[in-house]
């Protein structure tokens, strides 16, 4: 009698294990995230400010499907490897990515950060995240953009596995453009003395006509 009581307490409590650890399985797999946003710069006088009103825009790369990473349809013809995961890769993969992105029209969703600079992109599921600014933003009399970045859900932060990921681009400051000058039309180019030519002209002609006319004189008193 003992050994039968044993032995169903041995299977209910394995059956209950087994029920935890599925449970515990699926609430990891369904479990949504969010990335939020800090934009800040240095100004000129090297002073911390937040970049407010910057645009960026967010793409579902890849997503979680059965424990496997998976290339969402609209990305997976880019031929992007993801495997090196270091960051002088991952920033050339966003790059390529968000080229690829561009050259598709891929459609994405578009958030601006508020006067604190920041801005959270929220339920998001498991899986890898492209994140682009559009465009730059200004900050007194200088302008500002950052380059395209790729965020997992969840991510390692500090040995811990983050579902709510912080995120602090850096600003760069962005060059003025050199505007060329247009092409000057001909009558403003200058090619030496910009005296009227006719004035030349009618002394020219005025002295040839007295020439001759003293020329003629002299001729006619011989």
């Amino acid at each position: 009698m003992k050994v039968r009581n044993i032995i169903v307490f041995m299977i209910v409590f394995l059956m209950s294990t087994f029920m935890n650890v599925s449970t515990i399985h699926a609430e990891s797999g369904s479990r949504k995230g969010s990335i939020q946003i800090v934009y800040k710069c240095r100004n000129e006088l090297n002073q911390e400010v937040n970049l407010s009103d910057a645009k960026f825009s967010i793409y579902q790369v890849q997503y979680m499907s059965n424990d496997t990473l998976t290339w969402k349809d609209n990305f997976k013809d880019s031929h992007i490897s993801l495997e090196d995961t270091s960051a002088e890769a991952r920033e050339k993969q966003a790059k390529q990515l968000y080229k690829y992105a561009q050259k598709k029209d891929i459609s994405c969703s578009l958030q601006e950060t508020n006067t604190l600079g920041r801005t959270t992109f929220s339920n998001l599921t498991q899986g890898i995240y492209l994140i682009a600014q559009e465009g730059y933003v200004e900050s007194g009399k200088s302008q500002f953009e950052s380059a395209p970045f790729l965020v997992s859900i969840p991510s390692l932060v500090d040995g811990s596995v983050e579902y709510s990921v912080k995120i602090e681009p850096k600003a760069e400051w962005v060059k003025p453009e050199q505007t060329t000058p247009s092409k000057l039309n001909k009558s403003h180019i200058k090619t030496g003395d910009d005296t009227n030519i006719s004035v030349w002209v009618i002394a020219a002609i005025e002295s040839l006509c007295i020439m001759i006319l003293l020329y003629k004189n002299k001729a006619d008193s011989l």
